[in-house]
């Protein structure tokens, strides 16, 4: 679980008993973040909720698609390459011919 500290700092302008407001996120403040409820004397009662934060890394750039050749002959073997930016959690490729999945 996160801890709340100087390298994820909350704003407490911003924060209150219900909700926490944190700025600067980082990708390393994705994890399971939890909230525990108790009661008043004399039960003492807890809950406890938790949910999942993933922090993404959304590329600027495009996708680049190079092959080996421009024009080919049919029958004939070719090369292509896709190349993609960073980013997180990593993209899915998919390869289309005529939009048609290529297995």
């Amino acid at each position: 679980m996160p801890i709340l500290n100087l390298q994820h700092p909350f704003q407490v302008s911003r924060s209150n008993s219900r909700e926490v407001t944190l700025r600067d996120v980082e990708r390393e403040t994705s994890g399971v973040f939890k909230c525990e409820v108790s009661a008043d004397a004399p039960l003492f009662h807890t809950d406890m909720r938790s949910a999942k934060l993933l922090v993404a890394e959304i590329p600027d750039e495009e996708p680049v698609v190079r092959t080996d050749v421009q024009k080919i002959t049919p029958g004939a073997r070719m090369t292509a390459n896709c190349t993609t930016p960073g980013s997180y959690p990593y993209m899915n490729v998919t390869w289309l011919i005529n939009d048609e999945e290529v297995r």
